[in-house]
């Protein structure tokens, strides 16, 4: 007997035959029985095998922002290509912006080994931001999805793509204005030592941005001076002081808000 890898093949001999008449019975005629070995071959033969099955691609390296500091662009991002990939998922997550979730979700595919996030941009030159974006990627084939990449973050803010009537090509990029005044939560909270807080300007107007520990005493000033309509982020240090619960007061024209944070060391 023979094996390869499309089928098998029997090679063997016989030289002794039985007879039977049609109602079973073994006849007892000696005629047509060989009288010497006679050779056969039972071969089979498999068409179409499959080889071997098929697996999910690695996970993407080396997965970067390309433009991080050309000022109002497109976040820009980059990765080595992974084997057996046809496709890519590009994930992302916000870590302040109220207009984008704090988990990764999934915002487009592309065959390619880069991805431009139409909805995010650089900070412009006055640096106005809503904070710190987190992206992730994953390749994909038939066989399914990868494990994601390294994560790439980036500064940046919500920027809108404008077009005229008809047109493919962007006529104008405009940061969205906030429709209200609004202090919100600061992130993380609670915190150790950093945690971001982010507020809401409709209109240009003076602005001071002050913390107070828990008895009502200013612990440090973060803004104080005017500033331009638009969501802002400023981060809050407190690796110089204790644990405890710290109030963060805003004010802004005639909006004044105070929200609470605590710091865990």
């Amino acid at each position: 007997m023979t094996v390869d890898n499309t089928g098998f093949t029997v090679r063997g001999s016989y030289w002794y035959a039985r007879f039977f008449d049609y109602l079973g019975r073994e006849c007892s005629t000696k005629a047509n029985i060989p009288t010497s070995p006679i050779n056969f071959d039972v071969a089979y033969t498999a068409v179409g095998a499959e080889g071997p099955a098929p697996e999910p691609p690695p996970a993407p390296m080396n997965l970067h922002v390309t433009n991080p500091t050309q000022p109002g662009a497109f976040i820009n991002l980059a990765w080595d290509a992974a084997s057996r990939a046809t496709s890519y998922k590009v994930y992302r997550r916000c870590a302040t912006a109220s207009w984008c979730p704090n988990s990764y979700t999934l915002i487009g595919t592309t065959s390619s080994t880069s991805y431009t996030d139409m909805e995010v941009m650089t900070p412009g030159p006055g640096g106005i931001n809503d904070g710190w974006f987190y992206y992730q990627v994953s390749a994909t084939n038939s066989a399914g999805t990868s494990p994601r990449s390294n994560t790439a973050s980036v500064e940046g803010w919500r920027g809108v793509e404008r077009r005229g009537p008809g047109a493919n090509t962007p006529v104008e990029l405009q940061q969205v204005v906030p429709e209200a005044f609004a202090l919100h939560a600061a992130y993380p909270n609670p915190f150790n030592p950093t945690t971001e807080i982010r507020f809401d300007l409709p209109e240009a107007t003076q602005v001071r941005l002050t913390v107070y520990d828990a008895l009502g005493r200013e612990v440090e000033r973060l803004l104080d001076g005017p500033m331009q309509a638009a969501t802002h982020t400023v981060t809050f240090d407190a690796a110089a002081l204790p644990s405890g619960v710290y109030l963060y007061r805003l004010e802004a024209g005639a909006f004044v808000q105070t929200r609470r944070m605590v710091l865990m060391k």
